[in-house]
């Protein structure tokens, strides 16, 4: 069996109408090979925001586990006090990746979001992805969208991403 330890971090711009204005996340996990069809990971993730004054601490950590059956992803996330309210918040989603020609792949996803810290506000989250490798780094362009209808931040949103794994 293989196990690999993992670490990054990722950052983007957000807009949450309030006065976050950068997201950071830091994540650290393992990933492990029972078999040819069949790999994993667990990993913890430390979400930050920039911009927001001291008494509005929105930081908050996510435990999140992924199971990789051939093409599918399915994915559980644990936030147990989820923007520190006190409250948890649940992610679950399944992925599946097609490969295309010319070295291209496209996944589809969609995922459900609840718990405690969402009450009545539970939704769906879906995307389309195509991405490719050029010259070491992956890039990728995303189509995702929810069905919440009443919030600007969670309209249909086009995502361009650059990555390298070193």
């Amino acid at each position: 069996m293989k196990m690999v330890f993992f670490a990054g971090v990722w950052a983007s711009n957000v807009d949450f109408e309030d006065d976050a204005d950068i997201e950071i996340d830091y994540f650290a996990g393992y990933y492990g090979e029972i078999n040819d069809s069949l790999s994993y990971d667990i990993s913890y993730t430390y979400y930050t925001y920039t911009g927001y004054s001291s008494e509005d601490d929105s930081d908050y950590g996510e435990i999140i586990l992924n199971a990789y059956i051939d093409a599918v992803t399915l994915t559980l996330g644990h936030a147990p006090d989820f923007v520190n309210s006190g409250d948890a918040a649940h992610y679950v989603s399944a992925a599946y990746d097609f490969s295309l020609a010319n070295d291209y792949a496209l996944t589809v996803q969609a995922g459900y979001t609840f718990g405690d810290a969402y009450e009545d506000f539970e939704y769906v989250d879906y995307s389309a992805t195509v991405a490719k490798t050029f010259n070491g780094f992956d890039v990728s362009a995303a189509v995702i969208n929810t069905d919440i209808d009443d919030y600007d931040a969670a309209d249909l949103r086009f995502v361009l991403g650059v990555s390298r794994t070193f």
